[in-house]
């Protein structure tokens, strides 16, 4: 069985949710072609192909309509999944257009208008290269909540 990229990051996220019911987020900038999901290559029909636009549903019928009105050249860039009782519903999935090329190196995928490719061009800068998008995220995740400020407790800053 092959599952969408979005799809896929979400199944490996859902089963540590600790819960039978669970909201996952994937952000991560430069997911499937929507050719491949609404049958512009031949794949969407495959039995073992499962992708987020087999439901009937919203986002099936939102990415149909996109893909009558703009062609074929975009890329999942967020989505949004509901799993309860271990079945997976797409609730929200924003596209994004590609604007390079896919014959570049990683698909221009720092081109894209997502999240994930913000953090590949901040990666870029600061670690030198733009296959480190993680490690930029990761500096904007503080490990630990941040300690309070003197006004939340109580007490005055020192001068």
């Amino acid at each position: 069985m092959e599952l969408s990229h979005h799809l896929a990051h979400a199944w490996s996220a859902a089963p540590f949710s600790g819960s039978d019911e669970s909201l996952v987020l994937v952000m991560d900038g430069m997911g499937e072609h929507l050719r491949a999901m609404t049958g512009g290559d031949g794949a969407a029909d495959d039995p073992a192909y499962a992708h987020d636009l087999k439901a009937a549903g919203p986002v099936r019928d939102a990415a149909a309509a996109l893909a009558e009105r703009a062609g074929g050249g975009h890329r999942e860039a967020e989505s949004a999944y509901l799993f309860s009782g271990g079945k997976p519903t797409p609730v929200f999935k924003r596209w994004t257009a590609e604007v390079s090329p896919p014959e570049l190196a990683n698909h221009g995928f720092g081109d894209m208008d997502s999240l994930g490719a913000m953090y590949s061009r901040v990666s870029s800068h600061v670690f030198g290269g733009a296959c480190r998008p993680a490690r930029a995220a990761a500096l904007a995740s503080p490990a630990s909540p941040a300690p309070p400020l003197p006004s939340q407790t109580g007490t005055r800053a020192a001068k």
